[in-house]
């Protein structure tokens, strides 16, 4: 498998991740806000929206407009962090299984 097969098959595996971690994250923490706040929270289709387009970058932005404080913020950075630690800990081991054939 050269070079260009697996940052394809990277790609292919890595990227629905990348999408569906923060969809569900931001969903979650949706559900979880009492009614008054999730008045405030972004609708289902704008989360799904913004987890296409913005991946684990849009989660911060999330939790800053659904909680509306320090605290909101400080859960967006770390669920970001944790989520950027899970994902590089996945292609790192992606990266570690996938056969690569080494140039001459």
């Amino acid at each position: 498998m050269n070079s260009g097969d697996v940052v394809v098959v990277e790609f292919a595996m890595l990227w629905p991740l990348q999408v569906l971690i923060p969809y569900v994250v931001m969903r979650r923490d949706v559900a979880a806000l009492p009614s008054a706040d999730r008045a405030r929270a972004w609708p289902d289709a704008t989360i799904g929206v913004a987890a296409l387009l913005g991946g684990p970058l849009a989660v911060p932005v999330h939790f800053l407009l659904a909680h509306r404080s320090l605290r909101g913020a400080a859960l967006g950075v770390a669920w970001t962090a944790a989520m950027f630690l899970v994902l590089v800990a996945l292609d790192t081991l992606l990266l570690a299984v996938l056969p690569m054939d080494t140039p001459p």
